[in-house]
């Protein structure tokens, strides 16, 4: 896991993250700094209880209500929806055990994961012509949108 993770004042510097409890806050914080190279959280639960967070449920339904992040049906995993407006990393080096659960979302022009539909399917990005992980990339065409963001989160 990376010893480093950023945080894109385009999602946290907003007035939707901002009328957030500071208990939503917090969640959001450390589910970024603890999740893995793709954006994922499989420890949601403990990073509560460390937190002393009172209803973790509660909070985490609060926080993909404002689609900030994706909860996978095994209820236990969760995923950064703007994982990749936060961090780049080079999708060469991104490695997680829940890669194939890309498989069923997308990605808008600006990088943010999705279940609508657009042109982009999340898992694709990762793997090259032949199907396999991709070893080496340019960076991709929505890096370069990512300092405009038109998108605001409800």
């Amino acid at each position: 896991m990376a010893e480093k993770r950023m945080f894109s004042n385009s999602v946290v510097w907003t007035d939707s993250f901002l009328e957030l409890s500071n208990e939503a806050k917090l969640l959001y914080i450390y589910f970024g700094m603890q999740a893995d190279d793709c954006g994922f959280v499989d420890n949601s639960k403990m990073i509560a209880r460390t937190l002393a967070i009172k209803d973790p449920d509660k909070i985490i339904q609060r926080l993909i209500e404002k689609g900030l992040v994706i909860k996978f049906n095994d209820g236990r995993l969760l995923l950064i929806a703007d994982w990749n407006v936060n961090n780049y990393i080079h999708r060469y080096r991104a490695k997680s055990k829940y890669l194939t659960k890309l498989k069923k979302l997308y990605m808008t022009e600006d990088g943010q994961y999705t279940s609508a539909e657009t042109n982009q399917l999340a898992f694709d990005y990762f793997q090259d012509s032949k199907g396999k992980t991709t070893e080496k990339s340019d960076e991709p065409d929505w890096l370069k949108n990512i300092g405009s963001r038109s998108k605001k989160h409800v």
